[in-house]
Parts: structure tokens; C-alpha cells; sequence
């Protein structure tokens, strides 16, 4: 990741790597990318989320400054993580945070229409064909498709983050046949980047 010039590197701090994770959601994201970095014990996952009535794409890349401000910098190695939704968000907005990440070497993660998307990927056995989901355009349809056919229903505010890292490899393995890997996700395209990340945190053993 090209390095912010803002922020110093701190030498012999710590012998892990840090991921900033920073998430327009204030539960269901951080949550799961928790859940997923558990028992990694080369990787510390610092996730953090603006206030609930800022979460406007510039408010959740504000929130990682600040987070970084307050740390002193970041490490060699260490990467910041931008995730946020594009259903309720203007062209305008997301340009807007892929600008500022781009000037600030964050990596940028966006899921049309919203992260629960990601989420449906996870089910044994999606009820969904590939050109369903792929005309999913609002975040209502898709958690209405997850909590039908979740074994325990699903609810953004409580559920087990457990239960779909445990089927990280169904989700990855979908990614390409369900929706486009690398979407255009500034347009009205369906579909998701989160397994960037994912595979990021994955590869450390």
C-alpha cells in the first residue's frame, strides 16, 4: 500500500502488522472482519466506525485520520482499509472517497448495494441464481434473503460472525460466478470488493 506522507513510520513499535479497518456500519462490518482476523496473532485488526448520523463516505475515511492521528502513524506493512455502501450515496460522495483514498494510500472497498451482499455469498446453498443477485439493487431485498434462508434467520444487530467465517471459502469460491470480482462501484453495477480484503487477512497464518 503507497504510504501517506502525513504520517511518520514508527520503528520497532510491535512485531505484528496493524489493519485499520474503518466501516460506514457501526456493528455488521466489524463484527465479521473481527471475527475473521480471531487467533491471528501476527495481525492486529483496530475496526472503528464515524458517529451513526455521520456515515457519509467521507465521515468513515475522516474516522481512519483520526484514528491514525491519534496512533502517531502506521508501521511498514500496515495497511488502511476503507469499507462503506454504496446504496445511499451520491456518485459525487464515492468519488469523493476514492479521491481521498487514493491521496492517502487507503485501500477502498465498496459493496452495491450494501455489505450484506457479501454476506448472502456465505449460505450453504443460495436460493438466489447468479442473475438474481446480480439485480439486487437494495440492501432491503438482500438482508430479507439472508434472514429466509439463514438456518437462524439473520438480523444485522445480532448475529454470529462465527457461522459465516467458518464458510469464508464458499463465499470466496462464489465470488467470481454471483457478481462482478471487480465492479465498476461507482455506477449501479451489483456487486462487492470485500474479498480483497478478506484474502488480505487470510494469508496470515
Amino acid at each position: 500500500m503507497r504510504k501517506n506522507r502525513n504520517y511518520k513510520r514508527k520503528q520497532g513499535h510491535r512485531d505484528a502488522v496493524l489493519f485499520v479497518i474503518a466501516c460506514e456500519g457501526q456493528i455488521t462490518e466489524r463484527r465479521y472482519f473481527e471475527a475473521l482476523a480471531a487467533g491471528k496473532q501476527r495481525l492486529q485488526v483496530r475496526t472503528m466506525s464515524p458517529d451513526q448520523n455521520k456515515s457519509a463516505p467521507k465521515y468513515v475515511v475522516g474516522c481512519a485520520d483520526r484514528f491514525l492521528d491519534g496512533t502517531g502513524g502506521i508501521e511498514e506493512g500496515d495497511q488502511v482499509w476503507i469499507v462503506i455502501d454504496r446504496d445511499r450515496w451520491t456518485s459525487k460522495g464515492m468519488h469523493e472517497a476514492r479521491s481521498a483514498c487514493k491521496e492517502k494510500g487507503y485501500q477502498l472497498l465498496v459493496s452495491n448495494p450494501c455489505f450484506e451482499l457479501w454476506l448472502y455469498l456465505h449460505l450453504d446453498t443460495p436460493k438466489l441464481s447468479p442473475k438474481a443477485i446480480a439485480n439486487l439493487y437494495d440492501c432491503r431485498s438482500i438482508k430479507d434473503a439472508l434472514k429466509a434462508e439463514h438456518p437462524d434467520g439473520y438480523n444485522s444487530s445480532h448475529y454470529d460472525p462465527v457461522w459465516f467465517v467458518a464458510r469464508t471459502d464458499i463465499a470466496l469460491g462464489r465470488i467470481d460466478t454471483y457478481l462482478t470480482a471487480a465492479p465498476d462501484l461507482f455506477k449501479d453495477d451489483s456487486g462487492t470488493n470485500i474479498h480483497e480484503l478478506v484474502r488480505a487477512i487470510r494469508g496470515f497464518k
